[in-house]
């Protein structure tokens, strides 16, 4: 699922978008938020979401056995709860982290089987979701890395109402749109350290 030809992420997206029926065409310009420009999207050039330049030395220094998928999502949640410490307390920044994992693993798409030939409105989203979260994390910009918690809660919710959005658009069949809380219990996202949510 690489695309080495073309020069960003971004730009791979862009031509899997105008070239497939199924993708809105409202996908690509989503995917620009939070970029200055549309050569602005820095990371692999690939379309696989779980592919990060920084995971594969570091994500798991406990010897845990993640899939690809699973590794780069704790680590990304593990980085933002660490790296927001500066702006914001610990449980705020182990929230915003959660928020990351959760709204990641509910876009992970069970059909996407890996190849070029399936790609999807969610993995796109989550493809942008990685990427951006990375963008923003490692920002040298003197204003912007004063905001990264506010960026990074920000690009969540985004990335979640678009992916409702466009799954109305694409399925308008009510069955096949689950409420949120079939969603959270499908994927086991219930809260497993606050009491608040045991019950």
């Amino acid at each position: 699922m690489t695309a080495s030809h073309d020069a960003t992420w971004l730009s791979a997206a862009q031509k899997e978008i105008s070239g497939r029926a199924h993708l809105n065409d409202d996908l690509y310009e989503i995917l620009c938020a939070f970029g200055k420009d549309e050569s602005d999207a820095p990371g692999p050039v690939t379309l696989d979401p779980d592919a990060l330049e920084d995971v594969a030395s570091s994500a798991d220094d406990d010897g845990s056995d993640f899939s690809s998928s699973s590794c780069a999502i704790h680590y990304l949640q593990n980085r933002i709860a660490k790296e927001l410490l500066g702006e914001i307390d610990a449980d705020q920044a182990s929230m915003f982290g959660r928020r990351f994992s959760s709204v990641s693993t509910l876009l992970k798409d069970d059909g996407c089987n890996g190849n070029g030939d399936d790609v999807t409105t969610k993995q796109l989203l989550r493809l942008a979701l990685h990427r951006r979260t990375v963008q923003i994390l490692s920002t040298n910009d003197p204003v912007l890395s004063q905001r990264r918690a506010l960026r990074v809660r920000a690009l969540v919710d985004f990335i979640w109402s678009q992916s409702l959005v466009l799954g109305l658009k694409d399925s308008p069949d009510n069955d096949a749109n689950p409420t949120l809380a079939q969603l959270v219990d499908k994927h086991r996202l219930q809260s497993t350290s606050s009491p608040g949510y045991t019950e």
